[in-house]
């Protein structure tokens, strides 16, 4: 089993916490940087699975717990948790690492956050894997209106629920809880979520330490359009392992996602389904890691393209590599 350590991380709003497993070679030999994204309601526990065997000694892995999850600070009150809110979030974390370029690893609502996030900084990414996820869900301009009243209406009964006397449970009532309201957890994995999801209040009683805010409907949501166009600006190599029994949702949306990577990404692209649930990461691990350590060493020898910025003097692009009187050609990101 692979010792982990702390992680604490400043952020404005107070600290991301977050599970690190050191890398074990020795100081010569160069880190391969992996940061791994949890799903909704879950935290950084569920990768304990994942890499508690077979982690490479070269790999140093950070698993976060994002904002209102685990042990992180909540956002402040009446705020709307939304997608690109946790591309911001992890664009935070990676600074407070000092990480220039690294693996993404996300399972369902983390993947979907971590796509975002490969297509926004396209220069920062080696690699991206997406467990049973890998898009935030879609909303047509169509229900816009309605989602906004929702949203508010779900906040209006969430603070309502926040005043109310808390409720406190048994360690074995906390797991059927989390067991019932997430069919697709057994009690050993919601068990190893509930270690960073609750906290004791004494008396053997324990509460959830999610912020119920991350209940509240989004007030705007991505179209599919929308969507396409970040899959469009993935640029790193990408896998994507879905569950057979996982999550049904967008399947039609996503089958077009993952034809389009296949044109585009060619040999850097990779799709696999296994049998599981949507935890399949968590209850059968051993499926999941070799398949994803197997991507990452097909495609070791990948380079992030130079990032391009503009000079604000002479309104030209530049990489950050070059100087602006190069005699080179600038490097830009190939338009996918």
């Amino acid at each position: 089993m692979n010792r982990t350590v702390t992680v604490t991380l400043q952020c404005p709003w107070g600290v991301i916490k977050g599970l690190k497993w050191p890398s074990t070679s020795p100081s010569n030999v160069p880190v391969r940087r992996v940061l791994a994204i949890h799903g909704w309601l879950d935290n950084a526990n569920s990768f304990l699975p994942l890499m508690g065997e077979g982690k490479p000694d070269d790999m140093e892995v950070v698993a976060i717990d994002l904002p209102g999850h685990g042990l992180s600070t909540h956002k402040f009150p009446g705020f709307c948790y939304q997608a690109t809110d946790w591309v911001k979030d992890v664009y935070i974390v990676s600074k407070a690492l000092d990480w220039d370029k690294f693996h993404l690893i996300g399972h369902s609502m983390g993947a979907g956050v971590s796509m975002l996030f490969a297509a926004t900084f396209p220069h920062k990414i080696l690699s991206a894997t997406f467990i049973d996820g890998m898009a935030p869900i879609h909303a047509e301009p169509e229900v816009a209106v309605s989602n906004l009243k929702n949203s508010i209406a779900s906040w209006e009964a969430l603070h309502k629920k926040k005043s109310a006397e808390p409720q406190y449970l048994t360690k074995e009532e906390a797991i059927g809880k989390l067991m019932k309201s997430n069919q697709h957890l057994d009690e050993r994995s919601a068990s190893i979520l509930l270690q960073r999801g609750s906290q004791p209040v004494g008396e053997g009683k324990y509460a959830f330490t999610r912020d119920l805010q991350l209940k509240q409907a989004s007030s705007l949501r991505l179209s599919f359009e929308h969507v396409r166009q970040f899959f469009r600006s993935l640029e790193c190599p990408t896998c994507i392992i879905l569950a057979r029994d996982g999550i049904k949702f967008q399947q039609e949306e996503n089958r077009k996602h993952i034809l389009s990577l296949q044109q585009r990404l060619g040999k850097k692209f990779q799709f696999h389904q296994v049998d599981g649930t949507h935890h399949v990461h968590m209850i059968h691990p051993e499926r999941v890691r070799p398949l994803w350590l197997k991507f990452l060493e097909g495609n070791a020898t990948y380079e992030p393209p130079i990032k391009v910025v503009l000079n604000k003097s002479t309104n030209k692009s530049t990489s950050d590599k070059e100087s602006t009187n190069s005699h080179h050609p600038t490097i830009i990101p190939s338009k996918l």
